[in-house]
């Protein structure tokens, strides 16, 4: 199956990809301005609505950050898993 065929059979997986990923660097911005303490008006309630998922992800990062070659083996076997190319 060649990569014209796949693109043809999922139309939504790259609207959906795009959309994880600005979801994720939202978060990141949301994380750090938090630490910073430059959160004001919506966006400091968007934080307090989001801090269960800003806990998550800050744990999450802190582990990326401190552990990046395993970080990029577990990354890359999840993402080849989730294609289909690791059993």
């Amino acid at each position: 199956m060649s990569e014209a065929d796949f693109r043809r059979q999922e139309p939504g997986r790259a609207p959906s990809f795009v959309a994880l990923v600005l979801l994720v660097i939202t978060i990141e911005f949301i994380y750090r301005a938090k630490r910073l303490g430059q959160l004001h008006g919506l966006t400091l309630l968007l934080a307090y609505a989001l801090e269960p998922i800003l806990s998550r992800y800050a744990a999450m990062r802190a582990w990326t950050l401190d552990h990046r070659i395993l970080a990029c083996f577990v990354f890359r076997k999840n993402a080849l898993s989730a294609r289909g190319g690791v059993p």
